[in-house]
């Protein structure tokens, strides 16, 4: 074993580049949401919805280049942007199914559109497009480095203060190499594909009126969620410096995670039990 040339300098490099796709991604999410919303209204001949929406647009073009130069006061009005979008999609299902159905009511919340499944997928898709905008904006660290940077400014340190090399390496295979390298980028993936998956369900849900469907998609885009949380940490594992300490501390996240997991999980499987008895009823 040898002594550990643990670099923060590649962690922070790590951290601020995971922050800019993710901030992509979520801009990203709300220009095309905006963009279908602005569309299905032309379809309906809707003249007030497609101004609102072409608004909406430029609106969010205008908001998407301003955060991108890390403008402090630009994430702000983002994250306020971002609150009335969650407040107009979530009053738009809400008002759905309290009209039983029916997707006239969802006009004053904005969402127009020539039937009432492409109504309620657009306000559902819209509510998490945005809720995960909103998570990014306020609650990642990641993103947060990305903007401090952007703007000039030194990024703050992720990893907790109490967490420091230990001087030890971990010896690793050349054939594990690689794992140990892909291994966060993989469940971020994973992640990933588990909210477009749950949203995907929650949109069968809201189009058949099924709240089981809609409970069982929330917690699968939970599931996905949650498996985001560990990325930033084993981002910062490096395959040929492998530090005991911030090994240890790669697992207690993976812990953490597997906790959660089975939570969710525990919930998922009180659903399918429910869907049997439904089915043999």
């Amino acid at each position: 074993m040898s002594a550990s040339t643990h670099d923060p300098a590649n962690e922070d490099s790590a951290q601020v580049d995971l922050g800019g796709r993710l901030l992509v991604l979520g801009l990203m999410l709300m220009l095309v949401i905006e963009s279908l919303l602005a569309t299905a209204a032309l379809i309906q001949l809707s003249f007030v919805h497609v101004v609102i929406g072409i608004v909406s647009i430029c609106v969010a073009l205008y908001l998407s280049n301003w955060i991108y130069t890390g403008d402090r006061p630009a994430r702000k009005v983002l994250l306020g942007w971002t609150g009335l979008q969650i407040f107009l999609a979530g009053g738009a299902v809400l008002a759905y199914f309290a009209a039983h159905g029916e997707h006239e009511s969802m006009r004053v919340f904005g969402i127009a559109a020539p039937t009432n499944g492409t109504a309620i997928s657009l306000a559902v898709v819209k509510l998490g497009c945005y809720l995960f905008l909103g998570y990014l904006l306020s609650q990642s660290a990641s993103v947060k480095n990305f903007l401090r940077v952007k703007a000039g400014r030194e990024p703050h340190a992720i990893e907790p203060a109490s967490i420091a090399p230990s001087g030890v390496v971990v010896a690793t295979a050349d054939k594990d190499k690689r794992a140990v390298a892909e291994v966060g980028t993989w469940m971020q993936a994973t992640g990933l594909i588990l909210i477009v998956a749950g949203l995907l369900s929650v949109i069968a849900g809201a189009r058949h009126a099924s709240r089981i469907y809609l409970i069982e998609g929330a917690l699968i885009a939970v599931l996905g969620a949650v498996m985001l949380g560990p990325v930033g940490v084993l981002r910062q594992l490096s395959p040929d410096q492998l530090d005991r300490a911030f090994l240890l501390s790669a697992f207690g996240q993976l812990k953490a995670l597997y906790k959660k997991q089975v939570a969710i999980l525990g919930g998922l499987a009180i659903v399918a039990v429910v869907m049997l008895v439904m089915l043999f009823r």
